[in-house]
Parts: C-alpha cells; structure tokens; sequence
C-alpha cells in the first residue's frame, strides 16, 4: 500500500504505509474474509495463504490509515499453455545460428496480458510482458553448461495488465492509489541441452 485516494496527490514514490496503518481482508467465492499479512522484507507488499479458482471474482475490503478501501477483481479462466507441449521442454541446438527456439502459444479466456519468466542467463531478459499468445522464445546458444530450468506462464487480468505494462493503468481500488488485480501461472521445466 502505497497512498491513498487520488485527491491526496501523494506521488508514486512515496514510501510504503507502514503495515501497522493496514488491516486488508480478502472475500472469495467461499464468502470467507481473510486477513493479509506483511510480507517480509517487502515494504507495501501483503499476502494471504488461500487457494485463488479461475473464474471466480475475489473482493478486497479493509482500511489504510483509518480511511476504507474496497476493490473487486475476476481471476482469468481456462488458462492452457497449448505449446510446448509436455512437463519437461527440451531445447536442443539445432542449427549454427546464435539463438534456438521454441514456439509457444497460450490460450484464456479473460487474460488481458501474459508474463513470461525465464532464468536470464537462458534468454536474456527479465520477466517480460507479452501481449500476443503465441510466438517463438530465443535461447542464447552461448550457455556454457546444460541448465534445468523453470518457465512460468503467468496470465494477468485488466486490473493487472496496465500496471504491469507501465501504461496509464486503470486503478480498480476506491480509496486508494493502485489496483487489486489477479492472474493464474502455469509452469514448464525446461531442459537446455548444451552445444558444448
């Protein structure tokens, strides 16, 4: 938690609320709030141990500086990734150039952005937003050793999507600067074989 109604003009660098001015609870479809806790070491940042069903709408309600709050979010549904295929990809050198690839493509239905996170030493980047669902992921062929990998497939609804894209988002939060957003992440091992 960051600020606070828009009117307060607090700025985007302002540092965190303290956690002892936050009481926040999460309604799911089960109509049981939670309470979300501080996360360590990650000022601004709460959390809740609860299982998050695709499809459903999740209702964030609780105060920040004595002043309410209230949000409402859908969690994308039947998110797949359709390629690669399988658990476990294996990315084999397959030709003289600097890159290999591997071809994928995701499918959901109210996903408005997908995140792709790969170990940079494979690819080079960060997480990266992508907006289409399908394409082609570059591997250097200039890593030294076979790597085991995790790929993660995270797939954002609109409340997410424009902040994660650093674009003017659209907050969904009354009584506060930000949005309450959801996702779904699926995962894929990936097995670099090295061109050694």
């Amino acid at each position: 938690m960051y600020g606070f109604s828009p009117d307060d003009s607090i700025p985007l660098s302002s540092p965190p609320v303290a956690p002892s001015d936050v009481s926040l609870l999460l309604t799911g479809p089960d109509s049981i709030p939670r309470s979300l806790t501080p996360v360590s070491g990650s000022p601004g940042y709460f959390e809740v141990a609860m299982t998050v069903l695709p499809g459903m709408t999740y209702r964030l309600d609780g105060t920040v500086l004595s002043r309410p709050i209230h949000a409402v979010t859908a969690v994308p549904q039947d998110f797949t990734i359709q390629l690669p295929l399988g658990d476990t990809v294996i990315v084999r050198p397959t030709s003289s150039s600097f890159f290999d690839t591997v071809s994928y493509r995701f499918t959901g239905t109210g996903v408005a952005l997908y995140e792709l996170r790969v170990p940079g030493e494979l690819i080079g980047a960060r997480p990266f937003p992508i907006v289409s669902d399908s394409g082609v992921l570059q591997f250097f062929r200039s890593v030294p050793v076979e790597t085991v990998a995790e790929m993660l497939v995270v797939a954002f609804n609109q409340d997410a999507a424009g902040w994660l894209q650093g674009v003017r988002p659209v907050q969904n939060i009354t009584g506060a600067i930000g949005a309450f957003g959801a996702g779904i992440a699926l995962r894929r091992t990936l097995w670099y074989q090295c061109p050694c």
